[in-house]
């Protein structure tokens, strides 16, 4: 955990992502990380791959209170944005909320 200058805030780098796009392993480790760091923080903000590969992902954010799903408008179709929801529902996901980015 690396403290920003003014001690405001602090940074968990995930280090280099694994080969395999998922492993059980990863996400039983990501628990206990969180687990821990929920016990030494009030707010977590966990930066997620993006859902249209295959990635641990969904499963990751299982683990999570909630989840924003970021959309990048100029990209992503409507059916897409449903699609990613559904796919973090069924992993377990609680999805509180849409930022759409790039509306013009």
């Amino acid at each position: 955990v690396v403290q920003s200058p003014k001690g405001e805030l602090s940074l968990l780098n995930h280090g280099v992502a694994p080969r395999k796009s998922f492993s059980p392993y990863l996400v039983s480790r990501f628990k206990a990380v969180m687990d821990e760091l929920r016990h030494q923080y009030r707010v977590i903000v966990v930066d997620l791959p993006a859902l249209d590969k295959p990635s641990h992902a969904p499963a990751i954010a299982a683990q999570l209170d909630g989840v924003v799903l970021i959309v990048d408008s100029s990209q992503t179709r409507k059916q897409q944005c449903v699609e990613a929801k559904r796919l973090l529902e069924r992993n377990g996901a609680n999805v509180i909320g849409v930022i759409l980015n790039r509306q013009s």
